[in-house]
């Protein structure tokens, strides 16, 4: 009864399991692409010394839902208050 159990149930074990793991790394992959594709006009602006509007940032909302969080954090906390005192941004 072991070897039936060593021969039959841990190789489909480990079947199952590496593709469940290769399946979270696939959807991680996939997500990471669609951020990265998601920033590509803001970081396109910030290359060129653009001024960042807030629907450049609306977009990014748009396409990346709940994952926009940081992003929109970090542009009213930390680049708006920066780019005010350099006039940068006019308004």
């Amino acid at each position: 009864m072991a070897d039936f159990i060593d021969v039959v149930f841990f190789p489909l074990g480990t079947l199952f399991l590496g593709g469940y793991v290769g399946y979270q790394f696939r959807i991680l992959t996939d997500r990471r692409k669609e951020f990265n594709e998601a920033l590509i006009p803001l970081r396109d602006a910030l290359v060129k010394t653009e001024a960042i509007s807030e629907t450049m940032i609306a977009n990014i909302e748009v396409k990346l839902g709940k994952r926009a969080k940081v992003i929109k954090n970090t542009y009213e906390h930390e680049f708006l208050p920066k780019m005010s005192h350099t006039n940068f941004i006019k308004y």
